[in-house]
């Protein structure tokens, strides 16, 4: 039965370990542990199991070099003013992007298609008006920000990207007025609309008529006429010609030719 035993327990160092070398205290066998994350071709520290020694664990970090430092400080600072600049109606938003977005059916493919072409327009240096309409939770949000982001990382973190929360932004508007610190937020991402060279202007027309909500959106557009947008909402665009009028519909709609899309035929998205 101990003899059993004793090859039940090689049997399973043989499956989840390897042989090292040679233990510096008694000699024996090091035997290094298998995982699924170890990187390819480095093994972990060895370890005797006969009298107990485990090797120190060895760096496998190159040195850094001032390019190193100058990428990571590039992408410290496009993380801030991405965080700083936005506005969201929940942190959700951030974790989304075209990693997690899902893309099984023929709309989730053509939506995800259409964000492709977007970001490789962007990374050209074309100016971009991009609409994506449809209805609530078919996964315009998470697409549009996924674009941003994904905009962000393949510029080498150059881009100055922002999320603006349409209605979110002009509820802050009113809540701000007295209260020093929100307003000053609020105006660091109107500031930002002028220099930014993406914003994603979300659930534009879900908000209420008024003169200032009008004028709000006329300022945005004069500033972002020749720079790159990409809008969502969940009105239909003859909507959005009403509500706003022609002259915010033609700044819109320009730089807009093949880079929109109405989604229909989706399943809810908002739990992915």
């Amino acid at each position: 039965m101990a003899q059993e035993q004793l090859f039940d327990l090689q049997a399973m160092l043989q499956k989840y370990f390897s042989p090292c070398g040679t233990c510096p205290q008694c000699g024996g066998t090091l035997w290094s542990h298998i995982g699924k994350g170890r990187q390819k071709g480095i093994n972990s520290p060895g370890a005797c199991p006969s009298c107990g020694y485990k090797e120190p664990h060895k760096s496998t970090n190159k040195p850094k070099t001032s390019s190193d430092f100058t990428a990571a400080s590039r992408k410290r600072t496009a993380v801030d003013y991405y965080l700083a600049r936005s506005v969201f109606a929940n942190d959700l938003v951030m974790g989304k992007d075209l990693g997690n977005f899902k893309v099984e059916t023929k709309p989730q493919k053509e939506l995800r298609t259409m964000a492709d072409g977007v970001i490789n327009q962007l990374l050209q240096g074309k100016v971009v008006h991009s609409y994506i309409g449809g209805a609530p939770g078919v996964g315009k949000t998470h697409i549009s920000n996924g674009i941003a982001i994904a905009y962000q990382q393949r510029s080498g973190y150059k881009a100055k990207v922002m999320f603006v929360d349409w209605r979110e932004l002009l509820d802050r508007q009113k809540r701000g007025m007295d209260t020093p610190d929100v307003r000053a937020k609020n105006q660091a991402t109107i500031d930002a609309w002028a220099t930014a060279d993406l914003v994603v202007l979300d659930d534009l027309g879900s908000e209420r008529n008024s003169e200032y909500n009008l004028d709000m959106c006329d300022q945005f557009w004069r500033v972002r006429e020749d720079k790159s947008v990409v809008t969502t909402s969940n009105v239909s665009i003859d909507e959005i010609k009403k509500k706003y009028g022609d002259r915010t519909y033609s700044r819109l709609a320009s730089h807009a030719e093949g880079n929109s899309i109405i989604v229909a035929g989706m399943s809810d998205q908002r739990n992915y």
